[in-house]
């Protein structure tokens, strides 16, 4: 069997702990595919996929949805949704 990819997402910028639950991102980001971990840590959430294909369809399907009171957007240079 081959080895599985994970696909890292970052949630940058105004995450805030007090407002947003590991719970809440997972409620978020399960519907583009199988999660393999989800951290927070400051004002950063990462949400890893076991494939690239999920990781993807994160990365377009969840801009505009809310967490924590504040919009998902895409970052058009890197791999990470930044909430504003």
């Amino acid at each position: 069997m081959p080895p599985t990819t994970i696909t890292l997402l970052t949630l940058a910028g105004n995450l805030s702990s007090e407002r947003v639950t590991k719970r809440e991102v997972f409620d978020v980001f399960h519907r583009f595919g199988r999660l393999a971990q989800i951290s927070l840590k400051n004002a950063y959430g990462f949400v890893q996929y076991h494939t690239v294909a999920e990781g993807q369809a994160a990365m377009l399907g969840a801009q505009g949805i809310e967490l924590g009171g504040r919009r998902i957007r895409r970052s058009p240079w890197t791999h990470s949704l930044f909430l504003r």
